[in-house]
């Protein structure tokens, strides 16, 4: 993961990365991270819509997809999100975001 911060305003924006190297969470490493963090709060509290559930629980066939699509690509970075406060949004905070990605993918030859 990466993010920007802009001085007086906390985070402005993130962009989350998978790269060709990141496996999937086996059964054990998701009862070891609920053991640590807890049930998902999408699955126990109220106030996050009534598709929660069902959202957190696409994204698995999202992994899945872009891991059949990849399999070709022997090294890969992803870009799963990427994402500037609104009130932030048009300041170049997203491309600057961007920019360090490439700029990653490049020193690693991907």
């Amino acid at each position: 993961k990466a993010s920007s911060l802009t001085p007086g305003t906390g985070l402005a924006g993130a962009i989350a990365i998978n790269p060709s190297a990141c496996g999937s969470p086996s059964t054990l490493d998701w009862a070891f991270y609920i053991v640590r963090n807890g049930v998902p709060p999408c699955y126990t509290k109220k106030g996050f819509g009534p598709f929660a559930k069902k959202r957190l629980e696409s994204v698995s066939i999202l992994n899945d997809k872009r891991r059949a699509i990849m399999k070709t690509h022997e090294k890969h970075l992803y870009l799963a999100m990427v994402g500037v406060r609104k009130k932030l949004q048009g300041k170049g905070i997203g491309g600057n975001l961007l920019r360090a990605l490439c700029s990653t993918a490049d020193s690693l030859g991907v």
